[in-house]
């Protein structure tokens, strides 16, 4: 803008200078100036001031606008992580071990993606491929509600147990069979991986059963009192027997343990008298209390060089004790039967040990 007469005569001093009509131009006093200027002072930073205030709700307005464009970025991305790409890896992930034949760890995976693809279909494959890989059997025993009455899923809501775990259960009130019982393979299009606690609880009449090679635990109390069983072979694939699983079965002659058990629980064979002999796995590191106490017609046994534990008790009352057999030092054995109160092992006419 050029400076010019009606610009000049236009500025706050220069009017204020003015000469009004018909008067004299006066000049402003010192504290007339000092007090203008402490006015344009304060407009330039009332001026200033407005401006940083602007800026800043700009600068704030940008920060929030980028800070939901993100959270609602990464909202997305979860989601998409979580519907998409996740349960993708993770069905990659049971084709893997399916591909390695696998099938109980894909059936597990393809089970937990529920209706994602078409998992469903593969987990129900996975359960009749595991069947036949683990009983050796090209058609597996299946059972359903409507033909194995006396067979349930066990479910409890306490302990978590759900039917889709596999827990079988036995009604005896509902069997009408010969006391020879095959627990199936697949139940209800599940895979049976356990038996329930007091699955058999007091069946007299039962007198052999076949465990599948899918059941990885026995409960407690599970085989109590079977008065009639004679022999039960407990499969590898078992990791896991609860408290007196078969205590108190008077005729069981004969027992073989599967080489999958690290622990023998307390009380499992208690009072079984008609049992002769035992061998127990490579790999058993812990007998637990009165185990096999009251066996009075146990004759033979072998214990495992893995052993490191045995519970107070164990063999208390085997008094028929002809042969015991240990790979370890009989100095280790004196030490576990130090703890065990254990002298009817070390006192055994047929012990033979390792060093």
């Amino acid at each position: 803008m050029e400076f010019n007469e009606e610009n000049k005569a236009a500025r706050p001093e220069d009017r204020a200078e003015a000469p009004q009509t018909g008067e004299r131009k006066r000049h402003l006093t010192s504290a007339e100036r000092q007090q203008l200027y402490a006015e344009h002072a304060k407009h330039r930073t009332q001026t200033a001031a407005g401006k940083k205030r602007r800026q800043k709700i700009i600068t704030v307005s940008l920060i929030v606008i980028l800070t939901l464009l993100i959270a609602g970025l990464v909202t997305a991305l979860i989601i998409l992580d979580r519907n998409v790409w996740k349960p993708a890896r993770t069905y990659a992930e049971a084709e893997e071990y399916y591909a390695m034949t696998e099938y109980l760890k894909a059936y597990d995976i393809f089970k937990s993606l529920g209706d994602y693809s078409d998992s469903a279909e593969r987990a129900a494959e996975c359960v009749i491929l595991n069947a036949r890989k683990l009983s050796g059997r090209e058609d597996p025993v299946i059972g359903y509600s409507s033909d194995m009455k006396w067979f349930s899923l066990y479910s409890d809501s306490t302990s978590g147990v759900t039917e889709d775990m596999g827990y079988i259960k036995f009604d005896s009130s509902l069997y009408k069979g010969d006391g020879k019982v095959v627990i199936p393979d697949i139940f209800n299009g599940v895979l049976v991986r356990g038996i329930a606690d007091k699955c058999f609880f007091w069946c007299d009449f039962l007198t052999s059963v076949e465990i599948p090679a899918s059941v990885t635990v026995i409960g407690e109390r599970a085989f109590y009192s079977c008065s009639e069983l004679t022999s039960v072979v407990i499969p590898d694939s078992v990791t896991v027997i609860g408290e007196n699983a078969f205590a108190e079965c008077v005729k069981l002659e004969s027992v073989k343990i599967g080489s999958g058990l690290s622990e023998l629980p307390p009380r499992c064979f208690r009072n079984c008298v008609s049992l002769g002999s035992v061998e127990l796995p490579e790999g058993l590191t812990a007998i637990g209390v009165r185990s096999f106490n009251g066996c009075t017609g146990l004759k033979e046994l072998t214990l495992p060089s893995t052993l490191s534990f045995l519970g107070n008790n164990a063999f208390t009352g085997c008094t028929a004790l002809e042969s015991v057999i240990y790979a370890g030092t009989r100095e280790k054995l004196a030490a576990l039967c130090a703890a065990d109160d254990g002298s009817i092992l070390l006192d055994c006419p047929g012990l033979v040990t390792g060093g």
